[in-house]
């Protein structure tokens, strides 16, 4: 919990396929990162492929940080173990979750929504007038008991009491509901004072009830909401078995156990404070995609389980479809070898592909569940980070890049950032005990800033001439481009680096509902690859044309500077601080 005192803090971030242990130290008074560690997560037996990554980084920096299959803490006189450790959890499958409201259907929807911000499906759902009559009583009982349900989430809206909740109450009971190992069937009951009290007087004896606040002053689109934090709590809590799937690795002794997507959302808001501006965060994993979004008023987490890059693709076909896999590839392929590739993912998520056209598959396939799942939160963003197994172990940063333009297709002027070794999840969780460390590691160690694209608005005749670009850097060069409708242009800013931007329309060109002025005129930084000119027209489309489309994508992966495989020319070390 916050409040803690630390100096050497070892994070654990525990996904579906892939174990990490970050080692975070004190260096000259100031929180770095040390050392990151892999394992390939053990199912069943998490412990182990954490104790693995631990292994990883005492093999990396010589330092101690186990006991035969124990962490030790705290840090010894020595430098062996660590003053406090953290786990940031998503290996577990999704919760089952029943969702149940009062007195209307809102209750409902209310309780689905508060699933969408968690690690959760929903399996089933009912209202009074769903149960209300012999045969549809029967039928829901059936289809509640059938649904293997790990939770039962109850909205009572606006109901403070009274016959119509006793009335629910009394269909609930009557379910016969039991927990894993005959243990209470856990409720998260979601409404005001009153009506948790009344349930609670009903229930209590026979559920294992967990009370929130109302959903409605709650913020139900946010993970920050009292009744999302709980169910990502009660996820962490029964997919780890109340933490005997950890083993002797800790016993109680961890700081925080966070789950992932609010692990995430926490670092998404933090940014947004921090630059002062609007904050998406693209996870994508092997068993499911989270989309953080953040702005200074709070944030908005949305996770789609099932869905991901590794058991998750049979999700993302099914959400998407074939075609909209296959129209991202830069070159001709039958569906079936597609659909091959996606199930040997699906089946062996830690596999590297060996050819280009393997790789070239898999980010068609990641962009397309990234494309699906943005259209349910589209939102005006000023910075995007990528981060998840699949997006971080891409080859080079061209990649990631043109992913995500290719996926969000961000309007304006938007800084990329890449989480370059997978740290955001494990530093979410070190921010709920330890908020320094988390925020100095973060900007300091965590990201890449890969550049400022640029997307001019509008569209335009492949060809063209669509603006002139002007930048002017601080320390006095400058840059003049004339860019084309249907071209991306990459010019050179490093990292760290400063300059003036200014766009304005080639002569007959509309951009938008600008005309022969500048339509952007802002300071941009720097980045590995620099000031990206996206003059592809929002929104983006591709030709129906199977030739013309292919030699489309296969020139923006060559402005992009798109490598075929391999490691980035100048890739960042798994240690970055030397200990003393």
């Amino acid at each position: 919990m916050v409040g803690e005192r630390a100096e050497s803090i070892l994070a654990f971030d525990c996904g579906s396929a892939l174990s990490k242990a970050v080692l975070i130290d004190k260096v000259a008074g100031e929180f770095r990162f040390i050392a990151v560690g892999e394992a390939a997560t053990t199912p069943g037996k998490a412990a182990e492929g954490l104790a693995e990554a631990a292994s990883d980084i005492e093999a990396k920096t010589g330092r101690h940080l186990l006991h035969g299959d124990a962490l030790m803490l705290p840090e010894g006189l020595d430098g062996s173990g660590v003053d406090a450790t953290v786990l940031a959890w998503s290996a577990g499958q999704p919760l089952r979750l029943v969702a149940a409201g009062v007195a209307s259907s809102q209750s409902t929807e209310d309780a689905a929504a508060v699933a969408a911000g968690a690690a959760a499906e929903v399996v089933a759902s009912f209202c009074l007038q769903d149960i209300r009559g012999k045969d549809r009583r029967e039928e829901k009982v059936k289809q509640i008991r059938e649904s293997q349900a790990d939770v039962l989430l109850l909205v009572t809206g606006a109901d403070r009491g009274g016959a119509l909740l006793a009335e629910i109450c009394d269909f609930i009971a009557r379910l016969g509901l039991v927990g894993k190992n005959g243990t209470k069937f856990p409720l998260l009951l979601v409404g005001s004072r009153p009506a948790c009290i009344e349930v609670a007087n009903i229930l209590g004896a026979v559920l294992d009830l967990y009370m929130v606040g109302s959903v409605r002053s709650a913020a139900v689109s946010s993970t920050a909401g009292p009744a999302i934090c709980r169910l990502n709590d009660l996820y962490v809590d029964l997919s780890t078995d109340g933490g005997k799937h950890l083993g002797a690795l800790l016993g109680d002794k961890w700081s925080a156990k966070v789950a992932a997507p609010r692990a995430v959302d926490v670092v998404a808001q933090f940014m947004a404070r921090r630059i002062g501006a609007s904050v998406l965060v693209v996870d994508v994993g092997a068993s499911a995609t989270t989309l953080a979004a953040a702005s200074g008023g709070g944030g908005n987490a949305r996770v789609w389980p099932r869905y991901g890059m590794g058991t998750g693709i049979g999700g993302v076909l099914a959400g998407t479809g074939i075609a909209s896999i296959a129209k991202w590839l830069p070159f001709a392929c039958d569906e079936e070898r597609a659909l091959a590739v996606g199930l040997n993912k699906s089946l062996r998520p830690l596999t590297v592909p060996q050819l280009a056209e393997e790789l070239s598959i898999e980010e068609a396939f990641a962009r397309a569940a990234i494309e699906n799942a943005y259209r349910s939160v589209e939102i005006e963003t000023g910075a995007i980070v990528a981060t998840g197994g699949f997006l971080t172990h891409l080859p080079d940063w061209g990649r990631i890049a043109l992913l995500l333009l290719d996926a969000l297709q961000p309007g304006g002027v938007t800084t990329l950032f890449s989480d370059e070794l997978g740290l955001l999840p494990s530093l979410g969780a070190v921010a709920h005990a330890f908020p320094q460390a988390a925020g100095e590691v973060l900007f300091k160690d965590a990201l890449v800033t890969l550049g400022a694209a640029v997307a001019l608005p509008g569209s335009g005749r492949d060809g063209k001439p669509a603006a002139r670009v002007r930048i002017e850097s601080a320390e006095g060069g400058e840059a003049k481009v004339e860019v084309c409708w249907g071209e991306i242009r990459v010019i050179p800013l490093a990292e760290g680096h400063k300059a003036r931007l200014t766009v304005q329309p080639a002569q007959d060109s509309r951009l938008g509902e600008n005309r022969k002025r500048r339509i952007v005129d802002t300071e941009v930084s720097g980045g590995v690859l620099g000031v990206i000119v996206d003059a592809r027209g929002r929104p983006l489309t591709l030709s129906s044309d199977p030739g013309k489309r292919i030699e489309k994508l296969s020139a923006w992966r060559s402005a992009m500077q798109c490598k075929s495989l391999g490691f980035r020319e100048a890739p960042l070390p798994s240690t970055l601080i030397p200990q003393s």
